[in-house]
């Protein structure tokens, strides 16, 4: 592994060190109180190499401060580091200083601006060739990496610490996660090479064009029943066979008939006249009949769609419900575990199997060492055992909230399964109170007008009449007029009966309408399995990757996905300290965990450099690193001191 140790660091007029010179080691300690420059030694050292601070700032002040915080111009202020790379040293050099030029004819020179002298080993370079050689020595994003304990977890994007951890273990094949949960093979044929996020958009996208199509089929299905003509056929066809016979046996008589006289025609067509009124008058009232019935047929079919249609919703609810339980189950099973769980750890007690004894001389150890010693292990042990319930106790909240928030879930469900069952319920009344006013209807006596019986009256009065005057002539009469009543009769029976064989074609679209409506219902089922084996794949996925990820840390564990309530899988990227998210763990298990995470990216990276403490004081013991440290202590001190 590529090593870089920082041997020497020279601070001259920068910030507020005037003149300052450390040694370094392996472990290094800098003891001062506040405000005393221990962090200014990280900003010198990043300055050093980046031209930044130690949080990244390029525009910070470098120059030195009088009492009154005015710069002091005049001085030139540098940082010297020598470095060991791979056990060869190399010294670093950059100088920060004025410019000032005298003009002609000017007593006093004139500030002009700052110019950075670069020197690699004593020999002056250009920036462009100072910033190559640190670059080929390590990457600046690799060097906060490995430096800066809670750079990784605390100012990198999640986005960005998910990539990395990927890197460092590869993506998994999708043969490993089939090898993994045989019942995964299903979804082989249908991903072919297009990958588990490619074959999630197209089933969603599937899914959303099949249920938008059967969306739009129980309106559709409502207008065919609409558009139905509710006629009795059969009957209309036995009384256009007898009105055609009725027509061929009064153009028979009338072939016979005699020529009327001129008084004769003239009552027999107001005889005719006064028939038509009555047919307009029992026309207006079967068509207002035929009206009626079409209203309530109409009715009915609605009433029954809405019963249909509620029954579609009900359904789904259910499923809905079912998957709920489901969750609730398993969350309870859960919880249950935790709580096992947490009893056992409660339980656990403190026994000592170590044999204390000195192990070069094996000579039994003092008494006082011995106490010393197990009370340390007893504090260990409380301590862990204290970390380990609070984490199930937070684990079994976590899954108690959900719990709940699944429960509220099922009760409002359940308050909606009863509201359906009621609207389907009351849809039902509906029906059958709308089949008895049908049959009322039909079995309701026609009432006609005083103008129809008026009209009826005068005439059979000329009908007398006109059997009193001529019989035959009045007989002939009457059957011109029959003649002209069965040809209307016939045209307009014939012009109902076309209805029939629509009606046909409309039944024939509802049932090919309602197949389709099952064969999508079926293809959605199918696509939901399907979405759900890819959810199971991911869900593989994210177990093996987080396993493989979290073998390569002793202190810290990472969280790739998160489970949303509705059990869907969202990315992200948060490091666990015994359970306990990055951002609420202590100040010390912060930089354990950065430790143990810089040692990790160390050995990808295959290079370690100086990593700053700062606020080493709150910090009893850190996890074991190969890589250089430098303690930044806050201390009585009033000048650094370095130990």
């Amino acid at each position: 592994m590529n090593r870089i140790e920082l041997k020497t660091l020279v601070l001259k007029n920068f910030k507020g060190i005037r003149d300052l010179t450390l040694n370094f080691n392996g472990v290094t300690n800098i003891y001062g109180e506040n405000a005393s420059g221990k962090t200014t030694i990280n900003d010198a050292f990043r300055w050093l190499l980046f031209d930044k601070d130690s949080t990244d700032r390029k525009n910070f002040e470098i120059k030195t401060l009088d009492e009154n915080n005015n710069v002091i111009h005049g001085l030139e202020h540098s940082v010297t580091g020598e470095l060991s790379i791979n056990g060869k040293i190399k010294v670093f050099k950059k100088i920060y200083k004025e410019k000032w030029q005298k003009r002609r004819q000017e007593t006093e020179s004139q500030f002009t601006g700052h110019e950075t002298l670069y020197y690699i080993n004593d020999v002056p370079v250009k920036a462009s060739e100072y910033q190559v050689e640190i670059s080929e020595i390590v990457d600046e994003t690799i060097f906060k990496l490995i430096t800066d304990p809670l750079y990784f977890s605390q100012t990198m994007k999640w986005q960005d610490r998910r990539t990395i951890l990927l890197d460092m273990v590869g993506d998994l094949t999708t043969e490993q996660i089939f090898s993994y949960d045989n019942k995964l093979e299903e979804l082989r044929e249908l991903m072919d090479d297009s990958g588990i996020d490619k074959t999630k958009v197209k089933l969603s996208a599937r899914k959303r064009k099949l249920n938008e199509e059967i969306k739009s089929l129980p309106y559709r299905i409502d207008e065919c029943y609409k558009s139905i003509v509710e006629l009795d056929f059969k009957e209309l066809k036995d009384q256009l066979n007898k009105k055609i016979m009725k027509l061929g046996s009064v153009e028979e008589d009338l072939m016979y008939s005699l020529k009327e006289n001129p008084l004769v025609i003239e009552k027999r067509n107001k005889l005719s006249g006064l028939r038509n009124q009555i047919r307009v008058i029992e026309d207006d009232i079967e068509n207002d009949r035929m009206n009626v019935k079409r209203e309530l047929s109409s009715k009915l079919r609605r009433h029954e769609n809405q019963v249909y249609e509620t029954n579609q919703v009900l359904i789904d609810k259910e499923k809905d419900l079912k998957r709920l339980y489901e969750r609730e189950k398993i969350l309870e099973q859960r919880i249950e575990d935790f709580r096992k769980q947490w009893d056992e750890k409660k339980a656990e007690q403190f026994i000592i199997n170590e044999n204390f004894e000195c192990p070069t001389c094996h000579r039994k150890l003092d008494i006082e060492v011995i106490e010393n010693k197990t009370k340390e292990m007893l504090d260990n042990f409380n301590k862990q055992k204290a970390k380990s319930l609070e984490l199930i106790n937070k684990q079994g909240k976590d899954a108690a909230t959900e719990k709940k928030e699944v429960q509220n879930q099922i009760a409002v469900i359940l308050k909606k399964i009863e509201e359906l069952k009621t609207a389907i319920h009351n849809a039902e009344e509906l029906v059958q109170q709308t089949k008895l006013e049908i049959e009322e209807f039909n079995n309701k006596v026609i009432e006609f007008p005083e103008k129809y019986y008026e009209l009826k009256e005068e005439v059979d009065q000329l009908t007398n009449e006109l059997n009193s005057i001529n019989e035959k002539k009045d007989h002939t009469d009457e059957l011109v007029r029959l003649k002209s009543e069965l040809r209307k009769e016939i045209e307009s029976i014939n012009s109902m009966l076309h209805n029939e064989e629509n009606n046909k074609k409309l039944l024939i679209r509802i049932d090919e309408l309602k197949a389709k409506e099952r064969e999508l219902a079926q293809q959605i089922a199918d696509l939901e399995k399907q979405e759900s084996l890819c959810d199971k794949y991911i869900k593989t996925k994210v177990e093996l990757l987080e396993s493989r990820i979290n073998s390569r840390f002793s202190y810290v564990r990472f969280k790739l996905f998160e489970t949303q309530i509705n059990g869907a899988l969202v990315e992200t990227c948060q490091p666990l300290i015994n359970g306990v998210p990055f951002s609420d763990a202590n100040n010390a298990a912060k930089y354990n965990a950065g430790i143990d995470i810089i040692n990790a990216l160390s050995e990808f990276y295959d290079i370690s450099a100086p990593i700053f403490i700062d606020n080493r004081e709150g910090i009893n013991e850190i996890l074991s690193t190969s890589a250089q440290i430098i303690n930044l202590i806050v201390s009585h001190d009033k000048f650094l001191k370095v130990a």
